[in-house]
């Protein structure tokens, strides 16, 4: 299976361009599990090799959240097919499309925000990708302030941001993490589905 994988995460990363290629090894390095000495100068193959061996089966999960968040979403489709075809089941139950992964059993109609956000804080602190979005969003809809995004992105590595952006929205209460849910249901559904689905 894993040699499939790695033809199938091949075969994707073959279909970007060399300007995208390197913003995808960017938004790779801000998951946070690879470090960017390694990427730098890493060939397509060797990128697909160092994902298998950080991330094992799950390297599809983390490609199609990376492909969803450069707005290659016929390239995720295709990568989500292919990756069922190996055996491979993807998180996104068997959507791409990332406006149409709120669909079905959206846990915001069940105040599934509160409910997601204690389940899976410890999860978050470690997997949460690009925090950039989501701050921008969580300012944009009120609950951050300017100085509480500031606070965040000052602080000095992005475990720490992660951290102190999880204590804030714990503090806030319901209503802080219900918000959050749903501006990480834009900004990652991938993550979100992968989680959801580990509980269900």
């Amino acid at each position: 299976m894993i040699a499939s994988l790695k033809e199938v995460l091949r075969n994707t990363v073959d279909n970007l361009t060399e300007e995208d290629f390197k913003r995808f090894k960017h938004l790779l390095r801000d998951q946070g599990q690879i470090p960017w000495g390694k990427l730098e100068k890493a060939d397509r193959v060797d990128t697909v090799e160092l994902m298998v061996q950080v991330y094992n089966t799950g390297a599809g999960d983390i490609m199609l959240s990376i492909l969803m968040k450069m707005n290659h979403n016929q390239l995720a489709m295709d990568l989500e097919r292919d990756l069922n075809k190996v055996g491979v089941t993807s998180h996104s139950g068997g959507k791409a499309d990332a406006p149409a992964l709120s669909e079905g059993r959206p846990m915001s109609q069940q105040g599934g925000g509160r409910d997601f956000f204690s389940k899976h804080k410890a999860a978050l602190e470690t997997r949460l990708g690009l925090l950039a979005p989501i701050l921008s969003d969580l300012e944009k809809c009120g609950v951050l302030s300017s100085q509480e995004r500031q606070d965040v992105e000052s602080e000095g590595s992005k475990a720490k941001q992660k951290r102190a952006l999880l204590l804030m929205l714990e503090e806030k209460g319901d209503d802080a993490q219900e918000d959050f849910y749903k501006v990480l249901l834009k900004c990652d559904p991938y993550l979100v589905k992968n989680l959801e689905k580990s509980h269900s």
